[in-house]
């Protein structure tokens, strides 16, 4: 069969390909640690984020509703409490409505940009 000096040549073929697995599992391992680390990291963002959105809109929503009674106690002094409420009713009625359609006709914008394979949503953002 084989001669004595082409096992010694085999072994160390075998072990440079063991080598060469174990060290490829090692970077595949590291490379999952990594990103799972940039998962949790991501998350922590993202939770973050969310917990300053959710007071701001808190806070704002607290203004909205201080600033909305205040102008109904301010009119009704001229125009009663039922007209007073009424006037500024409709009048967040129609800055919603406005801000309703803006945001329509910026979303189909965006998404024709995207559809015609243009640019992404986020470059338009600015626009």
């Amino acid at each position: 069969m084989g001669s004595p000096v082409e096992k010694p040549r085999d072994e160390s073929l075998i072990k440079s390909v063991v080598d060469v697995v174990e060290a490829g599992q090692r970077v595949l391992v590291d490379r999952l640690e990594l990103l799972s680390l940039e998962a949790r990291i991501l998350v922590r963002d993202a939770t973050a984020t969310l917990a300053l959105l959710m007071t701001g809109l808190g806070l704002l929503l607290a203004g909205w509703v201080a600033l909305n009674v205040f102008a109904v106690l301010s009119l009704a002094t001229y125009w009663g409490h039922a007209r007073a409420t009424a006037v500024v009713a409709a009048a967040d009625l129609v800055a919603g409505a406005v801000a309703l359609a803006l945001a329509r006709r910026r979303a189909g914008r965006l998404g024709a940009r995207a559809g015609a394979g243009g640019e992404s949503a986020s470059e338009g953002v600015g626009a």
